[in-house]
């Protein structure tokens, strides 16, 4: 038996709009960039974004020390965190580096913060570094860059699709290309203390102010409470 994937793009848009267009959907984005690309394809309805929420009790600011000595690593070197997506670019500067660098909650890497669906062991993983990498060439929000900045812990990361909505140059760097991002990585290794606790501030109090969880609900129950007085509009 013979397969063949057929990959046509303007047949599948195609397709797509005229299912939608028989049909009434509200449709909710978790970021503005993917709102956008969702009205591309969907015409005539409801589309909306609403950032998804992050825990800021479960992932705030925590002793760094206390939470390096429980994951058993060392207390004065930099360490450098990277995620399952664009571990490929975090792998390849890794070497370039005498700071240390972690795989948080994956396993491309050399040394390994085990995978878990504990948030409060995520929160743990993420207090003990000093920089998050998120060099992911795709990403329609970036929920571990969030996280990591609630935590107060700066992120690099390539300026693609949703990803400028989380991070920008108060709170971390957005990277062009993999250079870029040596750049941005540099900038921050070599932050003062002073200056690193300004940073830090900053990335704990906009994740607070834009991305919580109760800001979250407030919109979804506002949207509610529209679709209910309108339901065909």
């Amino acid at each position: 038996v013979l397969f063949f994937l057929w990959d046509n793009p303007p047949h599948l848009l195609r397709t797509k709009k005229e299912i939608y267009s028989q049909i009434h959907i509200d449709m909710v984005c978790v970021s503005k960039w993917l709102e956008k690309e969702a009205k591309k394809v969907i015409e005539g309805q409801r589309v909306v974004s609403i950032l998804n929420g992050i825990d800021i009790e479960t992932f705030k600011p925590s002793d760094k020390i206390k939470a390096r000595t429980e994951l058993g690593l060392p207390l004065n070197k930099k360490i450098v965190g990277y995620g399952i997506k664009g571990w490929p670019d975090s792998n390849k500067i890794a070497d370039s580096y005498d700071a240390l660098f972690v795989a948080v909650g994956h396993t491309k890497g050399s040394i390994i913060l085990s995978p878990t669906n504990d948030r409060k062991k995520m929160s743990l993983y993420l207090n003990a570094l000093d920089v998050f990498i998120h060099p992911t060439p795709e990403d329609s929000f970036g929920l571990i860059s969030a996280e990591a900045l609630a935590c107060g812990i700066p992120v690099v990361a390539y300026k693609v699709d949703a990803i400028p909505e989380i991070v920008n140059n108060d709170v971390g760097y957005l990277a062009e290309n993999i250079e870029d991002l040596k750049k941005g990585l540099d900038y921050l290794l070599n932050l003062s203390q002073e200056d690193y606790k300004r940073i830090s501030k900053r990335a704990r109090e906009h994740i607070v102010n834009n991305f919580s969880v109760e800001k979250m609900y407030r919109e979804y129950f506002a949207l509610y409470k529209k679709i209910l007085e309108s339901p065909t509009k």
